[in-house]
């Protein structure tokens, strides 16, 4: 997802009602996790941040997408 799409979904997630803004943060989270193994823009960028393994498995990305969930962009990713 763009950088421009999260601004977009999560500022619509604020004029929502609570219950539907939180399927909205869990819907972003799910396209977050989604792995691309098959795009070459990926494989570049797992190889250059996470020395090829899955940013899955790092703590500080997870940490990273967690907080955008809940609004906060430390503008890592």
């Amino acid at each position: 997802m763009l950088d421009s799409d999260y601004r977009a979904w999560d500022e619509l997630s604020c004029h929502l009602e609570p219950v539907y803004a939180g399927s909205m943060r869990r819907d972003i989270l799910s396209n977050l996790a989604a792995r691309h193994y098959d795009s070459m823009a990926y494989q570049e960028y797992t190889r250059i941040y996470y020395d090829g393994g899955d940013p899955m498995d790092f703590k500080d990305y997870l940490d990273s997408i967690r907080s955008l969930t809940k609004g906060i962009d430390d503008e890592k990713y």
